[in-house]
């Protein structure tokens, strides 16, 4: 990343999104598929291009998977291996914990579910579209920013109090909520 100077932005505070257990299970789970596909699929071609298929599929979400959040002087970055998403403070209208129960009756439409964690485009009745970028099932936080983000920092408490400040020295409106 860049800051206006030409040299490389510094991170304030860093909150790591720890795989859950299910994502550690699912992830290996799905990595042995690979080979087990391959001894009971007969057709050469097909058993390779599914081997292809599962191969790039791993190595996207591996790329694409939350690691954790950072807090810059002005934004919110989502850090992955590629792509990082950011959340400029200014953007950000709203921010509240979500119950653990939330992620019941989300829908996928875009992304990965349970390899190395739980990210993209996702939809819940009484919400509509939200990105998420979790790596569990548990301890969400909603931020709205014009989209809405769902993340899982492993400090939901310190993550939520220290953007909040964060928002507050920038006179913007944002506080904390339970909902």
């Amino acid at each position: 990343m860049e800051n206006q100077t030409g040299g490389a932005a510094q991170r304030d505070m860093f909150y790591p999104a720890s795989l859950s257990m299910t994502a550690v299970a699912v992830t290996v789970l799905f990595a042995a598929v690979v080979p087990v596909s391959l001894l009971l699929v007969n057709a050469r071609v097909f058993g390779s291009a599914l081997a292809v298929l599962f191969a790039v599929i791993f190595a996207l979400a591996w790329l694409l998977h939350p690691l954790g959040y950072a807090l810059f002087a002005d934004k919110l970055v989502v850090d992955r291996l590629f792509l990082k998403i950011s959340i400029p403070y200014a953007s950000i209208t709203d921010i509240d914990e979500l119950p653990d129960s939330f992620f019941n009756g989300s829908v996928r439409f875009f992304g990965a579910g349970g390899v190395f964690g739980w990210f993209g485009w996702y939809w819940k009745k009484g919400m509509g579209v939200y990105i998420l970028e979790a790596s569990r099932t548990s301890g969400f936080v909603l931020i709205k920013a014009g989209t809405d983000y769902v993340l899982t920092p492993d400090d939901t408490d310190g993550f939520m109090a220290e953007l909040a400040r964060r928002l507050a020295n920038e006179g913007l409106a944002a506080q904390p909520h339970e909902v």
